[in-house]
Order: C-alpha cells, then sequence, then structure tokens
C-alpha cells in the first residue's frame, strides 16, 4: 500500500464522508422512531382512547342506575324513572357490556 497522505483534499473528503455517514446514522434513527411513534399511535387511537371512553360511559351508567334505584325507593310512585331503570338493566347493560367484552379481546391481544 502507497503512504496515504493527509492533503487538505483528503482532508476534506474525509470530513464529507463523516458528514455523510452521521446524516444517515441520523436517518435511521429518525426513521425507527417515526415508526414506532406511528405504531403506538394507531395502538393508542384504535384500542387506549375507546377502552377509555367505554369505561367512563359506563361508569355514568352505573351512577344513572344507582340514582334510578335511589328514587325507586324514595319516589315510588315515580314510574319514568322505574321504567328507565328496566331499560338500563335491559338494553343498555348488556350493549355496554358488549362493547367493553369485545374491547377487551384487543387488550389480550396487545400483550
Amino acid at each position: 500500500m502507497k503512504n496515504f497522505r493527509f492533503t487538505i483534499g483528503n482532508k476534506i473528503l474525509g470530513g464529507f464522508i463523516t458528514l455523510i455517514l452521521i446524516f444517515i446514522i441520523y436517518a435511521g434513527i429518525t426513521i425507527f422512531t417515526v415508526s414506532t411513534n406511528s405504531k403506538l399511535t394507531e395502538k393508542n387511537s384504535n384500542i387506549i382512547k375507546p377502552s377509555v371512553t367505554a369505561i367512563k360511559d359506563f361508569n355514568l351508567l352505573i351512577i344513572r342506575s344507582k340514582m334510578l334505584v335511589t328514587n325507586w325507593v324514595y319516589l315510588q310512585s315515580n314510574e319514568a324513572d322505574k321504567q328507565s331503570l328496566v331499560t338500563i338493566h335491559e338494553e343498555e347493560y348488556p350493549a355496554m357490556k358488549a362493547r367493553i367484552t369485545d374491547l377487551k379481546e384487543m387488550w389480550d391481544e396487545e400483550r
């Protein structure tokens, strides 16, 4: 191998090659980060946010049910509240349970 000399041209070439390698490495890191963030965003929008919303709706359903049960006990002549409670127990609760159960299956897939 010949004697390699660090002339100004070789130093400039070495500097450019170093910069290009640094930019390539940063581009790879950026692509990896964007890919990871994209997957997390998709999981958040498709699984986590709907699950949190469903659980909050379920809590509101429980609060409404408690209120209607209290009304049933203390205001026995109020038929509208009784019918609302029956509707919650027969229609809204099973629908909410099915919705949360469907979302729960996606929770198990993410483990």
